[in-house]
């Protein structure tokens, strides 16, 4: 499925004053391709990333995925979208706490409508390539840093979603364990074809992606 950004600003508005986080953003992604947004801090690299995946509106500007335009849909569409085409993963797991790995993981599959016989045993599967098959019920309190992140991709990666939006998924991990979480995401995204955008602060890592792009003052290029 295509990503197509066009003209993309966001504003906020401070009295009579508008401050605009992001200014007139534009690229395309196709089906298969990825890359990564490098940005410091306050950039808006998060506002873009909740703009991609339908989670806010622009102040101006379009996203379209595939032939859709997230602005024509309404609330109960863009939930279908996010549930049937784009996976999250974010720099705080966002975890389930009362539920186990293996019900994280299967929980887009039951609010799809899926029975929990099956969407338990996809699950499973998932544990098995992300090789933690020996903590599926172990609860996220139970399980360390690289554990819960690596099951937040499974989560995002169950449904096989068209688009793969992950926003500081290694920031608050050590150097080796970022490491794997980020050849995990890759290897996902070549396996099951998945347009793959990746939010990070830490260029070599960037670089394990096929284009690379920097948010500075609002304003998207190509990173040089």
């Amino acid at each position: 499925m295509h990503l197509k950004c066009q003209h993309i600003s966001k504003a906020y508005h401070d009295g009579g004053d508008s401050i605009y986080v992001l200014q007139d953003i534009n690229f395309e992604l196709a089906a298969g391709q990825s890359m990564a947004i490098v940005g410091s801090s306050g950039s808006g690299k998060s506002t873009l990333m909740h703009i991609l995946g339908g989670l806010a509106s622009p102040t101006s500007g379009s996203v379209n995925i595939g032939e859709k335009n997230l602005a024509d849909l309404n609330d109960d569409e863009l939930a279908r979208i996010r549930n049937q085409h784009i996976g999250f993963v974010y720099q705080f797991h966002h975890l389930l706490p009362e539920f186990t790995a293996l019900e994280n993981i299967a929980m887009p599959l039951l609010i799809r409508g899926v029975s929990r016989k099956d969407a338990m045993q996809e699950a499973q599967q998932w544990l098995d390539r992300i090789q933690l098959d020996n903590r599926g019920e172990h609860f996220p309190s139970q399980l360390s840093g690289g554990e819960r992140q690596r099951i937040a991709i499974a989560r995002a990666m169950i449904t096989k979603p068209d688009l793969l939006l992950a926003d500081e998924p290694t920031g608050n991990l050590d150097d080796a364990t970022g490491q794997i979480i980020y050849e995990l995401l890759l290897n996902l995204q070549r396996t099951h074809h998945t347009a793959l955008v990746i939010v990070t602060h830490d260029m070599n890592l960037a670089k394990k992606l096929e284009r690379q792009f920097v948010l500075h003052h609002g304003q998207l290029s190509l990173c040089p």
